[in-house]
């Protein structure tokens, strides 16, 4: 057979069969050591989550372990959203009990979830929003009708010498 280098290589067919071979080989051993093994520790590690062991961890006052583990505000709120997600779709309310909205003939599909703050957050942000802009646009316009009424605001003098920046002007 000809080396990798070679002017007579062949198909890269033979050298991907080979790589998928040892892939599935290995892949192989993983699960069989898992299953076959005594003890729990040889087995191949599940997928956990430490941050939600830190949120689920209720850390007591009276202990002073020290830790390097923190749960970071951003990843905190993605697992309250979640969880809020998780209570709707189960047909909870912060309660936990069912709410009747879900148990309806109507067939309405929408997920009741309690996020009244936001809602005022969001709907007060709006109307400041409005506020500025709604003043904005009045000035604007009054400036717009004392423009056109004959008023001026920006009198330029045309006897100056020189430019804005100190130096004379030929």
């Amino acid at each position: 057979m000809p080396s990798r280098n070679s002017i007579n290589k062949p198909k890269d067919n033979i050298l991907r069969n080979r790589k998928a071979g040892t892939l599935g080989k290995k892949r192989a051993a993983i699960r069989a050591k898992g299953v076959n093994s005594s003890s729990r520790s040889s087995m191949k590690p599940s997928g956990s989550s430490s941050a939600l062991a830190l949120y689920r961890q209720k850390p007591s006052s009276g202990s002073s372990i020290l830790t390097n583990q923190t749960l970071s505000a951003k990843r905190l709120q993605k697992i309250e959203r979640n969880k809020k997600y998780v209570a709707a779709r189960n047909g909870k309310t912060k309660n936990g009990l069912v709410s009747n909205n879900n148990n309806n003939n109507n067939n309405n599909h929408e997920m009741d979830i309690d996020n009244d703050d936001e809602l005022l957050r969001a709907s007060k942000a709006i109307k400041t929003k409005q506020s500025t802009t709604s003043a904005v646009r009045e000035a604007l316009w009054k400036l717009v009708e004392d423009v056109a009424n004959g008023r001026q605001f920006l009198t330029v003098p045309t006897s100056a010498e020189g430019t804005t920046l100190g130096g004379p002007s030929f």
